[in-house]
């Protein structure tokens, strides 16, 4: 049997022991009245190590409500009471001597045992990391508080980019520590995006320069060596997760392009910037004289490396290709 199974017989049989040697009637006072009096309830104060851990237990043992008689009115009133650190009984006198042992008694037995750590609430604000960062981070810590509200242990507070955090004091320590280690500034990086369209030696805007953009393989099925820019667009932006980034380009005779990415991940070691989702919609046409107005869409997912350039896709009969270059910004 367990050592705080065996306490709460002992409480129980002592609480037995009280009511047994009190009058039959509870309410009966030394002057024979059927209900008592303010002057025949009895005031005692009792210092508890743990109070906030043993006052649930000692209330319900020892705990009830007393009918008080005063000048022909009736009132009632609880005979404990929490002061601080300090519980006090309001009761007949022999109740009173009673409860206050069996309360020295749960005292003195749990004064060794450990306090059970305090839930409190604390808020954590996030600098340079994603609130869906921050939840995949702390998801091995995730739980749900059972003492109070019946609630998850961190909740986001997506507006104010704030975790709002209901835990254990150790359990939150570390929570900060996780944090800390992600929440840093993080790399900012130059976009650069050009759309490229083969052409023969005299075209206009042809630059043999632009094929050294083309991937080898791409340049073989195209069979043009020189290249010409329809639309060209930058951006600077930051390598953290879930960053959305846009960019509007536009170039001779109505042609228009959107290019939408999301950042999926930034790596220091290899210095890469995975691209998670790629949108790409141009607008103009694409045949031998460009007549036309058609739309053209694309979607991927890519990694760019620092300095390098990746053909992302190709649209059109006659193919334009969509070229993506990231450069890292220093400081």
């Amino acid at each position: 049997m367990s050592r705080t199974m065996s306490l709460l017989i002992a409480l129980v049989l002592l609480a037995a022991g009280a009511l047994a040697q009190s009058v039959p009637d509870e309410n009966a006072n030394p002057r024979g009245n059927k209900l008592p009096s303010s002057d025949d309830l009895r005031l005692k104060v009792v210092e508890i190590a743990n109070v906030e851990r043993l006052h649930p237990v000692i209330d319900r043992l020892f705990g009830r409500d007393v009918i008080v008689v005063d000048q022909g009115s009736a009132r009632t009133v609880h005979n404990l009471m929490l002061l601080g650190d300090r519980l006090l009984i309001h009761d007949l006198p022999d109740r009173v001597d009673h409860i206050r042992q069996g309360i020295v008694m749960l005292d003195e037995q749990t004064r060794d045992e450990p306090v059970a750590e305090r839930v409190v609430q604390q808020e954590i604000r996030l600098e340079h990391v994603s609130i869906k960062e921050a939840l995949e981070a702390l998801g091995p810590l995730a739980r749900t508080v059972q003492e109070g509200p019946n609630q998850p242990n961190v909740t986001p507070m997506v507006g104010r980019n704030l975790l709002f955090i209901r835990d254990r004091e150790a359990q939150i320590a570390e929570m900060r520590r996780i944090i800390a280690i992600i929440d840093r500034p993080q790399p900012q990086v130059m976009i650069r995006c050009r759309i490229l369209k083969g052409c023969t030696d005299d075209a206009d805007g042809a630059d043999a320069r632009l094929a050294q953009l083309i991937p080898a393989g791409l340049r073989e099925l195209t069979r043009l060596p020189h290249f010409e820019v329809l639309a060209a667009g930058a951006i600077r932006s930051t390598t953290a997760a879930a960053t959305d980034i846009e960019m509007q380009m536009s170039g001779e005779a109505g042609l228009s392009a959107q290019l939408r990415m999301t950042t999926a991940g930034y790596s220091d070691d290899t210095r890469t910037l995975r691209l998670g989702r790629i949108e790409f919609a141009f607008l103009g046409g694409l045949g031998p004289d460009r007549g036309g107005r058609q739309q053209h869409t694309l979607r991927t997912a890519t990694t760019l490396a620092d300095g390098e350039v990746v053909a992302i896709g190709a649209l059109g009969e006659d193919p334009i290709f969509v070229i993506l270059e990231m450069n890292l910004i220093d400081g």
